[in-house]
């Protein structure tokens, strides 16, 4: 009989209860929830610790997931109530929820596909066509009048502008990089980055976005994105966490001449720099 070599064990070991890992023996999740999972796992129980810290920098360097991948899943994970998350100090900690009887039931024989209007239903390995009728709309009731819609206008308006995706949405087109106008179109990118960062460090992130492109005479990066590719492509790397305002800075060349000439006034401004001393020297005694 093969033995397990202790030697495995010498950079620690993760403790799973039995009835967890029975569980997830019945739970149905994809290989990029898991990849997901184990890192939250490693980093909780394999330290002992309940909730902990982790950026999406992290979960990318150990995962090689897209950086949007990586936010659709941690999603998915905490629809299903396997993770929790909190926010503590504008950062987010994630917890693996040891109640499973609270974990929203998806098991493997419950797959089911629905899709309106003639759709296809998968029940227990089963495919089922169903026709649906679309029924025709009626018009009933009284219509409201001009001023009333105009009001209705006015309150919607007023809170959308309450909603963390649309204070988002106006802090970025405050800035001026790329101004949208349809908030309906970039409204689910919003809430999806809200789901992995705070307000906080959204905002922080876009200032330091804004900050390198208002600034073409100090700083190489000047290309502009539309808010929806800046949370995909580019927030990580302005958040203040990995933000760098060096690694944005213009590199100067200059030829051999221009040196030569800057080492050749340095020494002037020395040589001018002792005679004046030397004079006032001369003065005083």
């Amino acid at each position: 009989m093969t033995e397990i070599s202790p030697d495995i064990y010498k950079d620690g070991h993760t403790d799973i209860a039995h009835p967890i890992a029975k569980k997830w023996g019945e739970y149905r999740l994809s290989g990029e929830e898991w990849q997901i999972l184990w890192i939250i796992i490693e980093k909780t129980w394999g330290w002992h610790k309940a909730w902990e810290n982790i950026s999406l920098k992290q979960f990318y360097d150990e995962t090689k997931i897209r950086k949007s991948s990586i936010i659709r899943v941690i999603n998915k994970l905490t629809d299903k109530n396997i993770v929790l998350k909190k926010e503590n100090k504008n950062l987010w900690e994630y917890h693996i929820n040891s109640h499973f009887e609270q974990w929203k039931n998806v098991l493997k024989k419950e797959n089911v596909l629905k899709k309106e209007n003639g759709v296809l239903k998968k029940e227990n390995g089963v495919l089922k066509k169903e026709n649906k009728k679309i029924s025709e709309p009626t018009l009933t009731g009284n219509f409201p009048t001009p001023k009333e819609t105009s009001l209705k206008k006015l309150i919607t308006k007023k809170r959308n502008t309450c909603i963390p995706e649309h204070e988002i949405f106006d802090y970025w087109n405050s800035k001026k990089i790329q101004i949208h106008r349809n908030f309906e179109k970039f409204k689910e990118h919003i809430a999806a980055a809200l789901k992995i960062y705070t307000k906080r460090e959204i905002k922080d992130a876009i200032d330091n976005y804004a900050y390198i492109l208002s600034n073409p005479d100090r700083f190489y990066f000047t290309h502009k994105w539309e808010i929806d590719k800046f949370f995909t492509r580019g927030m990580d790397r302005f958040l203040p966490v990995n933000f760098k305002e060096k690694d944005y800075l213009k590199r100067v060349y200059k030829s051999k001449a221009e040196l030569e000439e800057e080492r050749s006034m340095g020494i002037l401004s020395r040589v001018f720099k002792e005679e004046e001393e030397k004079e006032n020297e001369d003065k005083n005694t």
